[in-house]
């Protein structure tokens, strides 16, 4: 017997339409695990975009901020060392300071996720510290090379390097010559030399840029113009603070001018004759009885010397005239003079890239000095610290692959991934089941 309930009951499942059940059981459990995919997908994106920031974040540069130098002078170090190869540069760790040396060594930078460049960059020494350090300058707009070598020169107190600058990659690598640069060691700012005239200046073949004796300016030789010419180029100095050009002597025929150094203008040498400009309209011109190779007024203007090839020869000085030129007999057999111990004491080089000798202008007797480690070819130095005392080197540290380091990072925030997305699946597999 039926109750009064179950008839009411009877006539609402009658009423109630019909739903289609084929297959509405698939498709709702497929939905399901598609929105757990889905779940552990987001997860998987979301410590993938954390590995991703892993390696594009990185050490990034940051604004030059100037040097605090101490009271006191530089040294340079008896042993040189070059930095490792995969360590940092000046863009992560600020200017190095006042520079006793300045050369090229081995560097490896990391590119995307396990690739490297290898290259040649430039470094330099600290006068005060020691520390060893590459220099991230501009020398090309390749920004995967900071540093990269090309024709360059450190000013006698080492608190600027000249470098050229260059359009694409440097010379002979189809770039082109765009002007020059003065990267300054102590704030790590850079300063464009460019000239108006010149969107391609030609350097002379050969002849290097170098600074003034009072590093205040950049002496330089080329032609504006795109083709070169016996009769095209130009000496220019350029003034370091300010960035413009004077031309010291015009385009005319063909000449061989060699730097040299005086305490103050600009100087150079060119066959018999020594030039010093002063810059401010008065100009000297000291003629020798020999073909000039190196010449050098002493810092403070007191003693004049030069090289003819093999032998030196020297004189007191007074307003850039000179005395009675004498040669000093010596074993030193010098080929350029590159600093003054002293003005009576001057430094030349010696019979290899790490020796150097110094010249007693009175008697000629000679003391050695020779640089050990990893001295490079290209070695360059801050003349004015001559007249200090040589120092212990500092070694730099080891600087591992930081793709090993990162590779431990990517298997580990991996993992992580991978089992965050199984503990995801297995809560909602066991929430159903509940």
């Amino acid at each position: 017997m039926r109750t009064e309930l179950g008839r009411r009951l009877d006539e609402l499942v009658s009423d109630t339409p019909s739903l289609p059940s084929a297959g509405l059981w698939d498709r709702g459990r497929r939905r399901h695990r598609a929105r757990q995919a889905a779940g552990a997908a987001a997860v998987v994106l979301a410590l993938a975009a954390i590995v991703g920031g892993i390696h594009t974040v990185g050490p990034q540069p940051h604004e030059a901020q100037p040097v605090q130098v101490p009271k006191g002078t530089g040294h340079f170090p008896k042993t040189v060392y070059a930095p490792s190869p995969w360590s940092g540069g000046s863009a992560r760790y600020g200017a190095p300071g006042p520079l006793a040396m300045f050369g090229y060594a081995d560097r490896n930078r990391r590119t995307g996720l396990t690739g490297e460049v290898q290259y040649s960059s430039m470094y330099g020494i600290s006068a005060i510290t020691g520390a060893v350090r590459f220099l991230d300058i501009p020398t090309t707009n390749e920004t995967r090379r900071p540093g990269a070598v090309v024709v360059s020169a450190l000013s006698p107190d080492g608190r600027k390097v000249g470098f050229e600058r260059y359009a694409g990659a440097s010379g002979g690598n189809g770039g082109h010559m765009v002007g020059w640069g003065v990267y300054d060691t102590v704030t790590g700012n850079v300063t464009d030399l460019t000239d108006p005239h010149a969107a391609r200046p030609v350097p002379e073949a050969g002849w290097p840029i170098a600074f003034s004796g009072n590093s205040q300016y950049l002496l330089t030789e080329y032609t504006p113009k795109a083709v070169r010419t016996s009769r095209s180029h130009e000496l220019v100095a350029w003034n370091v603070d300010s960035g413009k050009p004077m031309v010291i002597e015009p385009a005319r025929f063909y000449w061989d001018p060699n730097p040299s150094t005086s305490p103050d203008g600009v100087s150079w040498v060119q066959g018999k004759l020594v030039h010093v400009d002063l810059l401010n309209g008065r100009r000297f011109v000291l003629a020798v009885d020999h073909q000039v190779s190196s010449a050098s007024y002493s810092p403070d203007g007191r003693q004049f010397a030069y090289v003819d090839g093999s032998h030196l020869y020297a004189a007191p000085a007074n307003d850039y005239g000179v005395g009675n030129l004498h040669e000093v007999v010596t074993k030193a057999k010098p080929n350029e003079i590159i600093g003054w111990r002293d003005d009576t004491h001057v430094v030349v080089t010696g019979p290899t890239d790490t020796d150097y000798r110094i010249v007693d202008l009175a008697d000629g007797s000679v003391q050695s000095v020779r640089f050990a480690g990893q001295v490079p070819v290209s070695l360059q130095l801050a003349s004015s610290l001559w007249a200090n005392d040589l120092v212990a080197g500092t070694r730099p540290p080891h600087a591992e692959d930081p793709r090993h380091e990162r590779r431990w990072t990517e298997v580990a925030v991996v993992a992580a991934a991978a089992l965050m997305a199984l503990l995801i699946v297995a809560v909602r597999r066991r929430r159903r089941r509940g």
